[in-house]
């Protein structure tokens, strides 16, 4: 039942007025980012604070147009850039753009951040203009202060220039952004391409939050070309994703084949995140990474735990044992020897039983 906010005669109201809400409700804004969870994992295995991690290393924004830094070939990993296993860098859309642009440092990351979550702000967009030859990568529009900053240093009022951002942010400039506005911005100097460009961009990703996401990722990225072992194990233990421990001991080939088997681009999420993830581990492998099997007394119940210079596998990388059931022989094995008829207990398959009855 609905009761409109402003009828006193109503009873209990399920509809608010906006402004008596807007100075007094909390709004909590929560989705999946696993950037702070892999810090949080990589301070603990290497000891080094993530705000040690140097920003300024030459070599790390190397890897966002290579990864000839990391020792290996695009053909030995299936990627033309090092960012694979590296937050939203690791994925087709972001690789081809990278290749595209060929950022070389960290203004140019904030401005491809921008460009990869806007929307029509790349594709028939600045991806044309870029081909075609009518500008450089700082010039074309990705964040949504680009447009503020381009448009005040030309001399235009501030007022003004928020309003003409605000109206390209939003996806309004076929409608608002009128001719008057469009002549006065030509008077400032603003190149027809430009105006074009606003006039199709649909909505532009704020400049901070790019810039925050761009440290967080650059900061990664040190520890990635650094400190491979505990990358990879914190950045697996992020994911959360199921490893088969069958596939990663048959090696390279066997992932690699493994990838092209899934379809491109991913008809469902889960193939979409199973690719990244194979992706990451076919890199590790191809940078001399060891993984050790999952042992019943050593692994840890779902974490990629570094072991003298190699990754011990989680016990749920053993097919059919699941979180729950590791939880559970984490605990248990504390007390003493757990043979299978132990684990079958716990309601672990016997395949999956038996094999970690042979490998403890």
């Amino acid at each position: 039942m609905q009761h409109p906010y402003d009828d006193p005669d109503a009873g209990i109201s399920t509809h608010f007025d906006f402004f008596s809400l807007h100075n007094v409700l909390l709004r909590l804004g929560n989705f999946g980012y696993t950037g702070p969870t892999i810090c949080r994992y990589l301070e603990k295995y290497t000891g080094i604070p993530v705000t040690d991690a140097d920003v300024s290393d030459p070599t790390v924004y190397r890897l966002f147009t290579s990864p000839k830094p990391l020792g290996v070939t695009p053909e030995q990993i299936g990627c033309r850039t090092g960012t694979c296993a590296l937050s939203a860098w690791g994925t087709p859309f972001a690789e081809r753009l990278l290749v595209a642009c060929q950022p070389k440092g960290f203004a140019d990351l904030i401005k491809i951040f921008g460009l990869a979550h806007g929307t029509d702000v790349w594709t028939d967009n600045a991806q044309n203009l870029l081909e075609k030859g009518v500008c450089i990568l700082p010039e074309v529009i990705g964040n949504r202060e680009d447009i503020y900053m381009n448009l005040t240093r030309r001399g235009k009022e501030r007022p003004a220039t928020y309003r003409i951002m605000e109206i390209v942010r939003k996806g309004q400039a076929g409608r608002l952004l009128t001719e008057t506005e469009q002549n006065r911005m030509r008077a400032c100097g603003i190149p027809e391409w430009y105006i074009d460009s606003c006039r199709k961009i649909k909505y532009l990703f704020p400049k901070a939050h790019a810039a925050e996401y761009v440290l967080m990722d650059v900061r990664l990225g040190w520890y990635k070309l650094y400190y491979p072992v505990a990358y990879y194990a914190a950045w697996l233990t992020a994911r959360d994703d199921f490893v088969d421990q069958a596939l990663v001991r048959d090696g390279a080939k066997t992932i690699a084949k493994a990838i092209q088997d899934l379809r491109e681009p991913p008809a469902f999420l889960y193939d979409r995140d199973l690719r990244s993830t194979l992706q990451g581990i076919l890199e590790a492998i191809q940078r001399g990474v060891r993984f050790l099997p999952a042992d019943l007394y050593r692994s840890a119940a779902s974490a990629f735990v570094p072991e003298n210079g190699a990754i011990r596998l989680p016990l749920t990388s053993v097919k059919g044992v699941t979180p729950e059931q590791a939880q559970h022989i984490e605990s248990a094995r504390q007390d003493g020897a757990l043979p299978a008829e132990e684990l079958i207990a716990f309601g672990v398959p016997k395949e999956a039983a038996e094999v970690l009855e042979k490998q403890k």
